[in-house]
């Protein structure tokens, strides 16, 4: 079976928002091609492992063997996190070995890839996306530049973790429904100009919009009467945007080629208390419920002197490198690493913990083994007594250890130790956190979420599947992320490689 196949990722775009909004006429290019074709939710990495779901998508392989579990990552040998860059972790994308098969691919704004590299065809990266590992580039290198032809390529920004006003939130709906149309614009006409076998085109902004106007639980004051109407339609107007997008490259493609949209993984209400894990863990492996030490505290009485808008001015002046140190130093403080059994792992939803282990961390402290798996009972033990203070809710819904989560794999060693899943209920609802052992922490903008998040990630993703070599023949029951790369194969005639860790959907039961 050989084709041609277009594949639309809409980065972290919400299921149950696609099902509502399919159905009563919002998104009607999703409907159509659901009509037509086969629908089904996704089983994501991003389960327990929530930034891991792109790098596990190109690569067709688990966190275990990628290594990758969020951008910024735990590098114990320096005791210290980094981007994960290519000289930290290697993650080669599926494309570019199914290119010198034979087909020729393109590629446009793949989140979370590194630098791009030769292949039978064109990779873009980072034209709009600023989900990087990378500086954004291009093969051809020139390749980049000649999208810029005509089209103007939309400035890189960062986010600035802070509460909002409605007025910033709707530029931003703006600002981000503006960036879809360019992306459609720019990537329609890069399908349409070059020869391709199999085209992939992602669009980060459901992903960002989810973040910021999923509800009202990063705004300031309060949503005005004047302005609810506008503010609740928000995220669904940057989804109609995406939509469109989703139209015009469909007609780009042309009526033969198989056609592929999907999301990795969704959006919900906030519910991360990862801010406050730190020194929860601190309490716990400490045995006090005492307020952390003056020298630890730095970071956060910075943090409060500087007004937020100062910081980000500062911060999204620096390069790459610096803006990570600075927001791993602003989220974790320093330590005294001699006096460190376990810690947090830097993280967006999850809490991850880390035990400083020796003869894996540079200055390990605990023994491995059993040593370790005590010191995991304690703090598991110990985060269970956390509760809100208001409604005595537990924080910690459910917890993995890391050797459950990836038992074996060629890069498992960067992976936590613990993964916790939090209550199911919006953080912003704190006012306080307490534990009958360890004292209380209090929230820091109560009734808020305080980093301007209202929005996080959900654990599944879905795929719309239409076209002459999709229509009847694919089926969705147990389908996962890791499905989809094996799929892509099928459909050119190109035998998957073993190490894929899922299998093609042509196969499962429809």
């Amino acid at each position: 079976m050989t084709g041609r196949i277009l594949m639309i990722g809409l980065d972290a775009m919400e299921s149950s928002l696609v099902e509502t909004w399919t159905a009563d006429g919002s998104l009607p290019n999703l409907a159509e091609l659901c009509r037509g074709g086969a629908y089904g939710r996704l089983g994501s990495t991003a389960d327990w492992l929530v930034g891991s779901p792109w790098p596990a998508f190109y690569t067709g392989q688990p966190p275990a063997e990628t290594g990758f579990y969020h951008s910024i990552v735990w590098r114990p040998e320096r005791m210290e996190h980094a981007r994960a860059t290519s000289d930290v972790l290697t993650l080669v994308p599926f494309w570019r070995a199914l290119s010198r098969a034979g087909p020729r691919v393109v590629t446009f704004d793949v989140p979370l890839t590194q630098e791009p590299a030769p292949l039978n065809g064109i990779e873009i990266n980072g034209w709009a996306n600023t989900d990087l590992l990378a500086a954004p580039g291009s093969y051809p290198h020139d390749a980049i530049g000649t999208v810029d032809r005509g089209i103007a390529r939309p400035r890189h920004r960062i986010e600035n973790y802070k509460l909002e006003t409605v007025d910033s939130l709707l530029a931003l709906r703006d600002q981000q429904i503006a960036l879809t149309d360019s992306i459609g614009t720019a990537s329609s006409a890069l399908l349409r100009r070059e020869t391709w076998d199999l085209a992939i085109v992602a669009l980060h902004p459901p992903h960002f919009a989810g973040h910021k106007l999923w509800d009202e639980a990063n705004i300031v004051d309060g949503v005005p009467a004047a302005q609810r109407d506008a503010f609740d339609h928000a995220l669904r107007q940057v989804y109609q945007a995406a939509d469109a997008v989703v139209g015009r490259l469909v007609e780009a493609a042309g009526p033969d080629a198989d056609v592929m949209v999907f999301s990795l993984h969704g959006m919900g209400p906030n519910t991360c208390r990862t801010d406050h894990l730190g020194e929860m863990v601190r309490r716990i492996v400490d045995g006090s419920g005492a307020p952390v030490a003056a020298r630890d505290r730095a970071a956060g009485v910075l943090r409060r002197m500087l007004p937020q808008d100062l910081r980000f001015a500062v911060k999204s002046r620096l390069p790459a490198a610096l803006r990570d140190r600075l927001t791993v130093y602003w989220r974790t403080g320093t330590r005294d690493w001699s006096r460190t059994r376990a810690f947090n792992v830097f993280s967006d939803l999850r809490g991850y913990v880390r035990v400083n282990a020796r003869g894996r961390e540079a200055d390990g402290q605990v023994e491995p083994g059993s040593a370790a798996d005590a010191l995991i009972d304690e703090i598991v033990d110990g985060l269970g007594s956390f509760i809100d203070a208001d409604t005595g809710e537990p924080l910690v819904a459910d917890h993995r250890r890391g050797s459950a989560l990836a038992p074996a794999g060629a890069r498992r060693h960067p992976l936590p130790d613990l993964v916790l899943r939090w209550s199911d209920t919006p953080a912003a609802r704190h006012r306080r956190i307490t534990s009958p052992r360890f004292g209380d922490i209090p929230w820091p903008t109560p009734g808020r979420y305080p980093t301007g998040r209202s929005g996080n990630h959900r654990s599944h993703g879905f795929l719309v599947a239409r076209g002459p070599r999709l229509d009847g023949r694919i089926g969705l029951d147990g389908a996962h992320i890791l499905d989809l790369a094996p799929t892509v194969h099928a459909i050119l005639g190109v035998p998957a490689p073993p190490s894929f860790a899922g299998r093609s959907l042509l196969a499962m039961p429809a």
